[in-house]
């Protein structure tokens, strides 16, 4: 138990090399010898004060493996409990995001298999043999914004490592002298290029219907189509739902936010039974600049090559700041209006496959024209 004069507006978190937890306190003095006895402590093997900087205490508790943690605040006190974990012989490093593997067995790295199942929340790693004798199972509590746990089991013969993710991330494991090192990445650390491709709607939320369409599926089709132009043009594309689900739209905006260069949303518009044609809508942000790809070059580009393969009547682009995508994005954002739902003719078209595949070539290829621009 730590006290204090003040409320202590803590910090907690994880450390390797040695495994260790360490507390921040800010706007602190402290009064604390720089060690303290820990021998009381099952699963600290040693304790350190000091002064990290000249206004933050730093307290440093030594632990065994990847011991647990928990701590509660109350008035000027906090109460900090350190517990063992049924996972062994691994740590991980909060601030650097890496699951660190104590070398107990050999390990072929290159026979390490990574499934990404970023739609899903989580990515396995998973290792080419049982070790569960070397690493144990059990869950492990991050909850540091990039991973919120790690989860070990074994079954058929291999072991596998769950991250359970805040974010879209990559993973690597490398070979060290005495430990293998898994870590996970921003996409934007290991790709040049990263894009954001969104299917308007889904799950519970149709979006705008007529003449016997509904725009949540056409809006997955034509997204998926541009994803699959997009392969092999050197920029790595992550999407916001495969299928008829509902992810929200303050993530769908996190999510670009966090790893992506720029995000194309595509959608279907609706209006009168006369209304018809594209149209692509940005909103400018404060950190565009003259040489950087920006809202507004995305969906110029984006407009004029849908108008220039279809013929569609060209609605222009146009700037709107009520919408919450594109409020909340800080990457260059546009909602791509493809056809009107609404128009008889417009449906029509949006209903070939033939058509499909000419506008999401189109958008695709304005994607690459625009990712020429400098992006970061």
């Amino acid at each position: 138990e730590v006290k204090g004069d003040r409320a202590l507006g803590v910090s907690v978190y994880t450390l390797s090399n040695p495994s260790r937890v360490v507390v921040d306190i800010p706007n602190a003095v402290s009064e604390l010898d720089s060690t303290f006895d820990v021998s009381a402590l099952e699963y600290v093997t040693a304790g350190r004060a000091a002064m990290f900087n000249d206004t933050t205490l730093r307290l440093v508790f030594e632990v065994d493996g990847m011991a647990k943690y928990s701590y509660t605040t109350d008035n000027h006190a906090m109460t900090l409990q350190i517990f063992s974990s049924s996972m062994k012989n691994m740590s991980y490093d909060t601030s650097a995001n890496k699951l660190y593997l104590q070398k107990k067995d050999t390990i072929q790295t290159g026979s390490v298999k990574i499934n990404d199942h970023y739609l899903d929340g989580y990515t396995d790693v998973v290792l080419p043999g049982d070790y569960s004798e070397t690493f144990g199972s059990g869950t492990y509590d991050i909850d540091n914004g990039v991973i919120k746990s790690i989860q070990v089991s074994t079954s058929g013969g291999k072991t596998t490592i769950r991250f359970h993710q805040s974010r879209i991330s990559c993973y690597s494991i490398t070979e060290e002298q005495e430990r293998y090192v898994i870590s996970v990445k921003n996409p934007q650390d290991v790709y040049s290029k990263v894009l954001l491709l969104d299917a308007g709607h889904g799950g519970s939320d149709p979006g705008a219907s007529g003449n016997g369409l509904m725009e949540k599926n056409l809006t997955l089709i034509i997204m998926q189509k541009v994803a699959n132009y997009l392969d092999g043009s050197g920029i790595k594309v992550y999407v916001t739902r495969n299928s008829d689900t509902y992810p929200t739209n303050s993530s769908r905006a996190r999510s670009a936010n966090a790893i992506a260069d720029a995000m194309v949303s595509i959608h279907m518009n609706s209006g009168s039974a006369v209304a018809n044609g594209t149209e692509v809508l940005y909103k400018n942000h404060s950190n565009d600049t003259g040489s950087n790809l920006t809202s507004l070059k995305l969906a110029q580009l984006i407009q004029n090559s849908i108008v220039s393969a279809t013929g569609n009547t060209n609605r222009g682009t146009k700037l709107r700041t009520d919408l919450l995508i594109l409020n909340t994005t800080t990457v260059p954002a546009v909602i791509v209006e493809t056809v009107f739902i609404s128009n008889p003719g417009d449906a029509l078209k949006i209903s070939q496959e033939d058509y499909q595949n000419k506008v999401a070539k189109a958008i695709a290829d304005a994607i690459e024209e625009a990712f020429t621009y400098p992006l970061r």
